[in-house]
């Protein structure tokens, strides 16, 4: 064995590693305090309550073992889904965004952001390190631009006249970069072609077509010929070129912004990457120089073809989700990381311990419709506090008119467990891509989403679960509005090479 380390779960580790490990298992799951019991007439229940609440501890606490192996599981997708025979669980998008921002760039940029109902452009003043907006214009898409009985022409028609109402000279040289938030195949690094519209969008002749070539020609129509898009890219490419842009230069690091992460309603991840070793692109050899970021759509992550449900640890609560949800069998990570199902795992681990008969006994019918509790109520839960108020009030909402204590408690441990679980995983990512790029000094990620910004103490519990699995430093940094001053930036910033 080598001095200075240990084996530890058959991974051998440094002894600062073992020394972390040690503090984080204090603070796990097995270490915390079950709900508080209480004798009388209810004590049977009530320790019931706290039997379950130490199966659930160690069903949901991913302990440092736990989380070293499912790091080396991601860094076995990251690997196969850059080679040109993908058998990765992760499609690990190639982005053709080569350059990140320095944080020096200075000037006018324009953006648009499509990705549902809501259009929005953006102009705005690139400087100092700032993003200074001179005009927006926010423009509800009519609902008769989604129907199939729409044309494309009539869809980019509408969001070119958005885009001519913020410049105001159309015969200007204009920077423009285009967060489109559907599933497309990049082309080019200012193209790319839909591959099936989603969010309940059916416009025809758009599926198949490049879609900035569909932007052009409306802009043509709309007396705006020099308008043209600089990059497209989605929401998470978008986060980390902000990142870069936005805190390169106020956060000091050796490496700045290497990664961006979405954590909100859904999850994913993107990283800058070496070029020569994204061998499944075209043209690319071991001699190739420079560097692209890479889209992973990790939300996919553990349902590999290969290895199904063996590359994360899934609770009967996982499975259940995963079988009642319309895309069964995929996006198992985000499953258990997004916003979107948090609350979904703890509705389902409340109604069980209900047919256990441990809680609610009196209220048979309460949480029993799908995903009708929100990650929303779950932070506002986590922040609570005895005697609980907020979270009765919450459960009264539910259904649940009259709570013991010690049901409002256990409530609040539930919604603690799967959060922590939630930040653990986010962080064992960051882990898994850095110790893929052998970054060995300190570094920046950007980090969008409702969850890291507003759920309590979520950036705390991934920088706790960080700190033993990767060694050096690393600040997480909230960046917002990847989806509009990320396009700003990038379309700056590759407008330019």
């Amino acid at each position: 064995m080598e001095q200075g380390k240990v084996i530890l779960g058959g991974v051998l580790v440094t002894a600062t590693a073992f020394a972390l490990y040690s503090l984080f298992k204090k603070q796990s799951g097995d270490s915390q305090s079950k709900p508080q019991s209480t004798t009388g007439v209810n004590g049977r229940a009530i320790d019931s309550m706290g039997q379950l609440f130490e199966e659930l501890s160690v069903k949901l606490s991913l302990t440092y073992p736990k989380l070293v192996a499912i790091r080396e599981n991601f860094l076995r997708e990251i690997r196969d889904g850059l080679r040109f025979n993908n058998k990765s669980s992760m499609p690990m998008i190639p982005t053709l965004v080569t350059h990140r921002a320095s944080g020096k760039e200075e000037g006018i940029a324009y953006a648009i952001d499509f990705g549902g109902t809501n259009v929005r452009v953006l102009k705005c003043q690139l400087q100092d390190g700032a993003v200074k907006i001179l005009k927006v214009a926010k423009k509800k898409l009519p609902s008769e631009y989604i129907s199939s009985s729409a044309s494309a022409e009539d869809l980019f028609d509408f969001l070119a006249s958005v885009i001519v109402e913020v410049v105001d000279n159309k015969d200007e040289d204009v920077k423009l970069g285009f967060t489109f938030s559907f599933p497309y195949h990049q082309t080019a690094i200012n193209s790319g072609v839909l591959i099936n519209w989603t969010k309940e969008f059916a416009t025809a002749n758009v599926e198949g077509e490049d879609v900035c070539k569909l932007l052009a020609e409306a802009l043509d129509r709309n007396g705006a010929p020099n308008i043209q898009v600089d990059a497209l890219l989605n929401d998470t490419v978008g986060t980390l070129m902000a990142g870069s842009f936005l805190h390169t230069s106020s956060h000091h690091s050796d490496e700045g912004c290497l990664i961006g992460l979405i954590l909100g309603t859904g999850a994913n991840a993107c990283y800058l990457e070496k070029l020569n070793k994204i061998t499944k692109m075209e043209g690319v050899t071991e001699e190739s120089e420079g560097d692209m970021i890479i889209n992973m759509e990790c939300g996919n992550f553990g349902a590999s073809r290969l290895r199904p449900g063996h590359d994360l640890h899934l609770t009967q609560y996982d499975q259940e989700l995963d079988q009642a949800s319309a895309n069964t069998g995929t996006q198992i990570l985000e499953k258990q990381m997004s916003g979107r199902y948090l609350g979904e795992v703890v509705r389902l681990i409340l109604r069980d311990a209900m047919a256990k008969g441990v809680i609610f006994t009196a209220y048979p019918q309460a949480f029993r419709s799908p995903y009708s509790f929100s990650s929303e109520e779950m932070s506002l839960i986590e922040g609570d506090s005895a005697p609980f108020k907020q979270t009765s009030n919450i459960l009264h909402e539910h259904g649940v008119p009259n709570q013991r204590p010690g049901e409002r408690e256990f409530v609040a441990k539930v919604c603690h467990l799967v959060a922590r679980r939630s930040a653990r995983l986010a962080a064992t990512l960051i882990a898994g891509i850095l110790k893929h790029t052998h970054t060995k000094s300190s570094c920046l990620v950007a980090v969008d989403g409702s969850l890291f910004e507003k759920y309590p103490k979520y950036k705390e519990m991934m920088e706790e679960a960080l700190k033993p699995l990767h060694a050096h430093p690393v600040s997480l940094l909230h960046t917002e509005d990847g989806s509009g001053v990320g396009a700003i930036v990038t379309g700056f910033v590759m407008g330019k090479k």
